[in-house]
């Protein structure tokens, strides 16, 4: 396990700035993959140091202004750099962003123009040690500037920039967590709208009785079979989109989390067949599927002597017809050398015969034939069917 930080080389000002106004100093720091932040750091001057306590916390740098952790009470030992660890490591995911911040009772070290434009300022170009960084102030997610205060009697988020000034706090992360707790959500998916998503989530290392609880961080509306189960079920309400679903685990190591993707994509009002059984036929110039998805003329299925031959075919997924309506499968064919031809279709869910439609005629040209299925019939199909791909057999017979 590797830790990093980005100023811990570095020696800060040898006087303290006093403030009369109660503040928050902190630096914005970003990270290129996901790490735990652990500790929380800041340079005690030797000249005007108070020793008094000091407060630490860590926020986004930019939306709500969350408290994602915080310890009180630490205090400094001696002077240089100081370092309070969290109770807990903070994970932070790869491309995030966070504001270190430090409530310091009035008293805190200050390098004016620190990070502003100019080949003799240390920060110009930000700071960085991958896959930590302190952006310069081209590249921050916040609003204040990198390096900003907040006037406040307690504990907040710093919002204001001052002359790009540096306030001498830093943070270490590490690049695995060191309470050993791991987790994985599974992996990503890919579903129809209609359809469920089987999560599987799982954690190993750690210490203790686990906990699980899942939540969607974003994209539409949806709920949780059981939220509080490592292994549930994800019902998408909100149509299609893609939806961030997070599992987080707690035990008495601490707390970690891992997302997964969820993509919902809608089914067509048309679908090909996905597969085709067609023992019997002879094949020209492709596949059976190809056969009978393409727009070709070249390529088709040809049968000669039986006077019935059978083509299985699973189409691919499709939206379920709505209520009263009629479902359509549609052939092109033509009989060559037989004097009469025709082709039933049969729809099954499964095994389960659902409806058969009614006889067609083959005609004596290449054409559209539809075999019609009742919407009385269709109606006890089950919606997932559609979405999986339903199944039609054609029987086609000659004389």
């Amino acid at each position: 396990m590797a830790t990093f930080n980005l100023m811990q080389g570095q020696t800060g000002p040898p006087a303290t700035v006093g403030d009369a106004t109660p503040i928050n100093v902190g630096l914005e720091i970003a990270v290129s993959q996901t790490v735990w932040l652990t500790h929380v750091h800041w340079w005690q001057a030797a000249s005007g140091g108070s020793s008094s306590a000091r407060t630490v916390g860590v926020y986004p740098a930019s939306g709500t202004a969350t408290l994602l952790a915080s310890k009180s009470g630490a205090t400094p030992s001696g002077t240089g750099w100081q370092s309070v660890a969290l109770d807990s490591p903070l994970q932070l995911d790869a491309g995030s962003y966070r504001v270190v911040v430090l409530h310091p009772n009035g008293q805190y070290s200050a390098t004016a123009a620190y990070f502003a434009a100019g080949s003799g300022n240390p920060g110009a170009s930000g700071l960085s040690n991958p896959p930590l960084t302190a952006p310069n102030n081209t590249n921050i997610s916040g609003a204040g500037g990198q390096a900003s205060f907040t006037e406040s009697s307690s504990l907040a988020r710093t919002e204001t920039g001052f002359g790009q000034t540096n306030y001498w706090v830093d943070a270490t992360v590490t690049d695995a967590n060191p309470s050993g707790l791991n987790v994985s959500a599974g992996a990503n998916q890919n579903i129809l709208v209609g359809q469920n998503a089987s999560l599987i989530g799982s954690a190993t290392g750690g210490s203790g009785t686990k906990t699980y609880a899942w939540t969607k961080t974003s994209g539409p509306s949806g709920s949780f079979g059981a939220a509080t189960s490592a292994a549930t079920t994800f019902t998408p309400s909100g149509g299609a989109g893609t939806y961030v679903l997070r599992l987080t685990v707690t035990d008495s190591s601490g707390t970690a989390y891992a997302e997964m993707t969820l993509t919902v994509g809608a089914a067509g009002l048309t679908a090909n067949p996905a597969s085709a059984i067609s023992t019997g036929w002879t094949v020209i110039g492709s596949s059976a599927v190809v056969a009978l998805s393409d727009t070709d003329d070249g390529t088709y299925l040809q049968a000669t002597g039986p006077s019935s031959l059978l083509l299985d075919i699973t189409f691919g997924a499709i939206q379920a017809p709505a209520g009263g309506q009629d479902w359509t499968c549609r052939v092109w064919c033509q009989k060559l050398t037989a004097t009469s031809g025709t082709i039933v279709g049969r729809l099954y869910n499964g095994t389960t015969l659902i409806s058969t439609a009614p006889s067609v005629t083959i005609p004596n040209t290449l054409g559209p034939i539809d075999c019609v299925f009742p919407s009385a019939d269709i109606a006890s199909m089950p919606a997932n069917t559609w979405l999986t791909g339903p199944r039609v057999t054609f029987t086609v017979s000659a004389a």
